[in-house]
């Protein structure tokens, strides 16, 4: 039993942080094209932290949507370009392993970069 806990203990520490709110995948995700060296469609989740574009936010309290499985709402404290504000996302890992970001007005779809 205890070499039973000893390895879930070392698989929980090593799997923490590969993925964001919700289980959604870490990675880099372009709305366009991966292999352009600079993208403004680009961004990258890492944990509880969403990048974008001149944006950096962190994600809180994720929640599952009522009666759906895979979308998660999310609270984001954003920054960017001298300026902070305080927003809300839907994010949904998709089948092909992008990403769909819905906010305020807008909904993108992201494939996954190598």
């Amino acid at each position: 039993m205890t070499r039973i806990l000893a390895i879930l203990a070392i698989f929980t520490t090593s799997t923490a942080g590969h993925a964001g709110p919700g289980g959604l995948a870490d990675g880099t995700y372009d709305g366009f094209n991966c292999a352009a060296p600079v993208s403004d469609q680009r961004i990258v989740l890492r944990g509880n932290e969403l990048s974008f574009y001149e944006t950096n936010c962190l994600l809180s309290n994720p929640q599952g949507l009522r009666g759906l499985t895979g979308p998660v709402l999310v609270d984001a404290t954003c920054t960017g370009e001298g300026e902070g504000w305080q927003t809300r996302y839907i994010m949904l890992q998709t089948n092909d392993g992008g990403i769909t970001l819905m906010g305020e007005g807008f909904a993108e779809k992201y494939v996954r970069c190598p």
